[in-house]
């Protein structure tokens, strides 16, 4: 991964201290544990929760959580937009519309920042507040052709997790990878070291057509080693994937993730009668309330390598 971090220190997506050392929250600050909480009635999120509500298992052992002021917290935010021919197609112009939607609609201490990929990644515009300049950026998208889906979703990771924002990835992409040397193991094991929640817009793979004439069986592997792979970043982190077809309307979906996301409970806790390294299966429940869906990541690893000395 060494060789992905240089890159990224070039394009001088990172701070000069996340050159040095690769950083995952969960490793550094292990005392303290932060996950996103999404929480909904017939769709619509729930509101008014107390830290009371919330009963949170680490390991099976019960911890005592605290609930922070969220919107008191920027987002930090890298939209993540797959612009191969073989995935925009004629969508160019929606997508491009979506983007500019959701900077509309943050918060003016927010940060977001803009990384396009195909072959190669390409970091159009780094974390900022300057929302002006991102939405020109926009307009300068170009298309090219293979994809490097997993090395762009790693750079994503690095950069949002070296802000003091909370950190939000939003992928646009059919979920396939032909050219990234990172592999899609090695990026859930990534995932599964920081506290980024990812929200992806699976695009229907314009290629379909031409697949069928492959034969079904190696069709249907295809789109499910890519279907998992989407559904594997976001359920990993808490997230969602949103499915969308041609008729659907990507601004409604960008829109609908910044909602979401605006919407979700940051829960805290310093864990207690669990160990310090390895993997931390999370369980959190809701006292006093009736809800349809409690939706947060399923745990977390602390990796030994990454173990600190107790002061």
């Amino acid at each position: 991964m060494m060789w992905l971090m240089l890159a990224l220190a070039w394009l001088g997506a990172l701070p000069q201290e996340a050159e040095q050392e690769e950083m995952f929250r969960f490793a550094v600050e292990v005392r303290t544990v932060y996950t996103d909480v999404f929480v909904t009635k017939e769709g619509q999120p729930v509101t008014g929760l107390t830290a009371w509500n919330f009963e949170l298992l680490d390991n099976g052992v019960p911890q005592e959580v605290k609930l922070l002021d969220a919107s008191a917290l920027p987002l930090s935010t890298i939209l993540l937009l797959d612009v191969s021919g073989s995935v925009l197609g004629d969508r160019a112009e929606q997508l491009r519309a979506a983007a500019h939607a959701f900077i509309e609609g943050l918060e003016p201490e927010d940060e977001v920042g803009l990384l396009t990929f195909t072959t190669d990644m390409h970091l159009r515009k780094g974390l900022s507040t300057d929302f002006d300049t991102l939405h020109r950026v926009l307009e300068e998208a170009t298309v090219q052709a293979d994809t490097s889906l997993h090395d762009a979703l790693f750079a994503g990771i690095k950069m949002v997790e070296a802000r003091g924002g909370r950190p939000l990835i939003v992928v646009f992409s059919d979920g396939l990878d032909n050219m990234s040397w990172l592999t899609d193991v090695e990026v859930l094991e990534v995932l599964k070291e920081s506290d980024a929640v990812v929200y992806a817009v699976a695009v229907e793979p314009l290629w379909r057509a031409g697949l069928s004439r492959s034969g079904r069986a190696l069709r249907e592997k295809t789109e499910m080693s890519a279907t998992e792979f989407l559904q594997g970043i976001t359920s990993t982190t808490g997230g969602k994937v949103w499915h969308i077809d041609a008729a659907t309307n990507i601004k409604d979906v960008f829109l609908r993730i910044l909602t979401e996301m605006e919407s979700r409970y940051l829960v805290s806790y310093e864990p207690v009668g669990v160990p310090r390294e390895g993997w931390h299966t999370l369980e959190i429940k809701l006292r006093g309330k009736l809800v349809d869906e409690v939706r947060s990541r399923p745990g977390y690893l602390v990796s030994s390598k990454y173990k600190q000395s107790d002061p």
